[in-house]
């Protein structure tokens, strides 16, 4: 079912600051945030604290900055440890199949851990290889680490490896005059997914103008992917989105730092998740990839500091 608006926002500020209380990066208080919220619970820190320390300690370099993210995950779950342990093994499964470490990695092995059975760790792992290969044959600059979600997501889906890359490049090639390059890739990478029928580009544009008169920074293609799929009525999207993040606003979310266009982004997946069933995971799917830009964004951060 899709997730009530008016009860989703009000705990996913809740849990933010909540979790505000443990000092872990502000991107994945977000993510533990919203992962908590869309099931329905009130995260416990000291229980979130535990399994991301058991995270830490027992993977190498498994969790890549995103511990809270999966430890928030494996406590939704009915076993925690067993969803920790399902997550590490899909690690293993995608690193074999030459994916490089890091966030999004990471949080392509929560994403697996999820939806893949774990005897089809391996063989969906080399299969998400596939796919990405075939993204980086036609763009070998743009495709990089943000691409291993929807790369596994393009795994999961009934399309054989030549359709997929044929209605990827479709869409972006439809898309690439309103968004550019790394914006075309990832709004055609959520459309293909979701099963949407690109033709005429200028509904996108339409949706995206619309959010911006509505007062929202539509700068994540992904998230406008999202609202895409969800209705064709922007000026009623558009609406919902700019009530939500004003009320996030309102509510001190995010932290300054992140500004008003995190906050916008995640108004757009908030509204994602309350409109839509069908798409409910893949609205998961491409908020872990935000995490992890996130995260890839502020450990860049400090390392210029530093």
């Amino acid at each position: 079912m899709a997730a009530d608006l008016s009860a989703l926002v009000p705990l996913f500020v809740q849990n933010y600051h909540g979790i505000r209380t443990w000092r872990c990066g502000c991107p994945s208080w977000l993510g533990a945030a919203l992962v908590c919220s869309d099931h329905g619970v009130v995260l416990d820190v000291a229980e979130l604290k535990g399994i991301a320390k058991t995270i830490r300690k027992n993977s190498g370099s498994f969790a890549e900055g995103v511990d809270p993210v999966m430890a928030a995950y494996a406590w939704v779950a009915s076993d925690p440890g067993a969803s920790v342990s399902s997550m590490k093994v899909a690690w293993k499964a995608l690193v074999a199949a030459c994916f490089a470490p890091g966030p999004h990695l990471a949080m392509a092995s929560v994403v697996m851990a999820e939806r893949v059975a774990r005897d089809d760790f391996r063989q969906v792992a080399r299969h998400a290889r596939q796919y990405y290969a075939a993204q980086r044959a036609d763009h070998s600059i743009i495709t990089g680490s943000d691409d291993i979600v929807p790369s596994l997501l393009l795994a999961l889906s009934p399309m054989d490896v030549p359709t997929a890359a044929t209605r990827t490049e479709s869409a972006y090639q439809a898309v690439k005059p309103l968004f550019g390059y790394n914006d075309s890739q990832a709004l055609a990478q959520v459309l293909v997914v979701g099963g949407a029928k690109v033709g005429d580009p200028g509904h996108f544009a339409a949706l995206r103008d619309a959010l911006g008169r509505a007062g929202v920074k539509a700068c994540d293609p992904s998230a406008l992917g999202l609202l895409v799929l969800a209705s064709a009525d922007h000026g009623w999207l558009s609406g919902m989105v700019a009530q939500v993040s004003a009320e996030l606003a309102m509510s001190k979310v995010p932290a300054r730092r992140f500004g008003r266009a995190t906050r916008d982004t995640l108004a757009m997946v908030l509204v994602a998740l309350a409109v839509t069933d069908a798409h409910t995971p893949l609205v998961r799917a491409v908020h872990l990839n935000m995490v992890a830009r996130l995260v890839v964004r502020l450990q860049r951060a400090a390392r210029v500091r530093g």
